[in-house]
């Protein structure tokens, strides 16, 4: 018969092992410059702290975890608004001249930005800290912690903040908690057994992400836009800046108003989850206890268990 708390060992294990080596792998490509490794270096920092909060003891690796994908956030802010500045620029018919002229100001800004996180990227030593991870999951499977179920009420419960905080108006900065808070009620699902939630709980958070990210992008292009209009000293090309950014804002709004049609029901999910009741698999039971052998005199009810604890 397997623990009781082995419907939480497995995926936390798991993760931790699979997100290790996808650390590893995209740490590589990310030394490169990769685009596409530094997006998936991002992601498995980020899975890799959620699953370590549910572990006690590493906070040091969590903070090297913090600080290696916070130091690769604007490159990855230029490569994606370089991206839409480019299909933007074919559907708008703006002038080539001047779509050169931000994506060569965007190209600039990269450099920079990607040899202060390579740096940080070569401090970081990621087959050390993939090994110590590896160490950390067997661990788990030695002692198992708590129960996620916790965890996924707490992440709900700040997902239905978030979205009350946000509101309806178009609020970049509240709405981008919004999908931060999405975000790791995801993480923490995932960490849950297997067939514990309905399919549809995962689709409805990366729906939400989705849409609110394609919107954040967009507000991080029209800043550049903004950048590098206040240094332009032609007048015509100031304008046709000021028109970019205008155009830019406007598919934000477009992306906010399909966030608003999604954020309900994503509200009325959170919600249900946040208010589940615990039920008994729920908790981590207490170890079979050990026999020990009885000395004289001892009342045939004494043994001693250990409880096991996260």
């Amino acid at each position: 018969m397997p623990h009781a708390t082995t419907q939480d060992v497995t995926p936390l294990s798991a993760r931790l092992r699979k997100n290790a080596r996808a650390l590893t792998a995209a740490a590589r490509r990310a030394a490169r410059g990769d685009a596409g490794g530094i997006h998936k270096l991002r992601v498995s920092t980020r899975r890799l702290r959620e699953t370590l909060d549910a572990v006690s003891g590493y906070d040091d690796v969590t903070r090297d975890l913090r600080r290696l994908g916070k130091s690769f956030g604007p490159v990855r802010e230029l490569d994606v608004a370089r991206k839409i500045l480019a299909k933007s620029a074919k559907r708008e018919s703006w002038p080539a001249v001047v779509v050169a002229r931000v994506d060569e100001w965007c190209a600039r800004r990269r450099e920079r930005a990607f040899e202060d996180a390579r740096a940080v990227l070569e401090e970081f030593g990621p087959k050390e800290v993939a090994s110590r991870l590896r160490d950390v999951a067997a661990q788990v499977d030695r002692e198992p912690p708590a129960a996620v179920a916790g965890r996924i009420r707490q992440a709900a419960k700040a997902l239905t903040d978030a979205i009350a905080e946000a509101g309806t108006l178009y609020a970049p900065a509240a709405l981008h908690e919004v999908r931060i808070a999405a975000k790791k009620l995801r993480y923490n699902i995932e960490l849950s057994p297997a067939g514990e939630h309905a399919p549809g709980t995962l689709r409805r958070l990366r729906g939400i992400q989705t849409v609110l990210g394609s919107m954040h992008d967009r507000e991080v292009l029209q800043q550049f836009v903004q950048e590098v209009a206040t240094e332009a000293r032609d007048l015509g090309e100031m304008a046709t800046l000021a028109a970019m950014a205008r155009t830019v804002e406007a598919a934000c709004r477009g992306w906010h108003g399909k966030a608003l049609r999604l954020l309900p029901g994503v509200r009325a999910l959170a919600a249900s989850l946040a208010a589940r009741a615990i039920r008994p698999r729920d908790v981590a039971r207490p170890a079979r206890a050990k026999r020990m052998t009885r000395m004289a005199g001892e009342p045939r009810s004494g043994r001693i268990g250990r409880r096991r604890t996260a």
